[in-house]
């Protein structure tokens, strides 16, 4: 009985020898060395990252500084188109203008013209008006041919042009195109054994309801002659009402 509690006791005692020696040899035993190899690497590990981060930073840095040099030469390429847009619209407008301008005046000034032909009488006396009677062409209706006076509608300046013919022989005729009781142009028919005709124009700028005719101051016996070939004629044009 002795016997087999002493070999108990020995299996025991062999058994937690055991179980010690395992605890000493079989677990990872931490050291200062391999605390500090571990604190390395990771040191190492984060000074690689921040490494590779510093390069990616400056790369964006590059990429975003090429990119703004190409944004401010883009800036400045449209700077430059838009300058000349600017300048060739500003030409155009210009020209657009003067187009308008010339298109303004062509439609404010409004169309009067007339044209008159054959006197009442070839034997005018010394301070008669000459009257056309046969009126040609009158866009506004502002010829009389029963007193031989254009009265202007609108205000502006006119271009009037009158044409006698002398009649054959020692004759004469001084006549002259009025505005009211003032002549603008004189004119001397004078002897003649040729068969002619003579003219005479006015430029004037008349205000609205100003009256223009032919008048004859002077002149001697059935001065004028009127055939199908030879016309005596009265003609005014509006040129611009401004």
């Amino acid at each position: 009985m002795q016997y087999y509690k002493a070999v108990h006791s020995n299996r025991t005692f062999i058994f937690f020898i055991v179980l010690l020696q395992g605890k000493v040899f079989g677990e990872p035993h931490c050291s200062k060395f391999h605390y500090e190899e571990q604190t390395l690497k990771k040191t190492i590990r984060l000074e690689f990252q921040m490494e590779r981060l510093k390069s990616e930073m400056e790369n964006t840095q590059k990429r975003t500084l090429d990119m703004l040099n190409e944004l401010e030469n883009f800036k400045e390429k449209l700077s430059t188109e838009f300058n000349g847009i600017k300048e060739q619209n500003r030409l155009d407008l210009e020209n657009r203008s003067e187009d308008f301008r010339i298109l303004k005046d062509l439609v404010s000034t409004p169309a009067i013209a007339f044209q008159s032909r054959n006197p009442s009488t070839t034997n005018p006396k010394s301070g008669d008006k000459i009257v056309f009677t046969d009126t040609l062409h009158d866009s506004t209706h502002s010829y009389n041919n029963k007193t031989g006076i254009f009265t202007a509608p609108v205000s502006g300046t006119y271009l009037f042009n009158v044409q006698l013919c002398l009649a054959v022989g020692s004759k004469y005729i001084y006549y002259a195109i009025y505005v009211g009781s003032t002549a603008v142009t004189n004119t001397l028919l004078n002897d003649s054994a040729e068969r002619f005709c003579n003219s005479a124009t006015a430029i004037v700028y008349l205000r609205k309801d100003d009256e223009v005719y032919i008048k004859v101051p002077s002149t001697s016996h059935h001065a004028l002659r009127e055939t199908s070939n030879e016309w005596n004629m009265f003609s005014g044009v509006l040129l611009n009402n401004n």
